[in-house]
């Protein structure tokens, strides 16, 4: 019978989701505490206009063996939850929806730029 020593190793069995950021002279991902890197959180950042320039959205999750690009779901998100809770967008939230989605958001729910 063989004995399994248990893992010291942390549980990364989670969706982690990381935002990469436009400045002038280049793009970052930029830094995010761990339990503040999942969809709900990014979404909250982003509408509340915490980056400078998101451009990207990637998710993955290491315990699963995958990564993608989340851009486009993150910005349907943030349009749905906006009309939904009949909430103004910031101006770079609004600009990300509109340059990701190809399409002006409503007017209801626009940072009025």
């Amino acid at each position: 019978m063989t004995r399994q020593t248990p893992s010291i190793a942390p549980d990364f069995n989670f969706d982690t989701y990381l935002v990469v950021d436009e400045f002038e002279t280049c793009s970052v991902y930029r830094e995010a505490d761990e339990v503040e890197a999942n969809r709900a959180d990014v979404i909250r950042q982003i509408i509340e206009g915490q980056f400078n320039r998101a451009v990207r959205v990637i998710a993955f999750n290491i315990s699963e063996g995958w990564a993608r690009d989340a851009t486009e779901d993150i910005a349907n998100d943030i349009m749905h939850q906006a009309l939904r809770k009949a909430e103004q967008l910031s101006r770079p939230a609004q600009e990300f929806v509109e340059r990701v989605l190809k399409q002006d958001v409503p007017d209801c729910i626009s940072a009025g730029y």
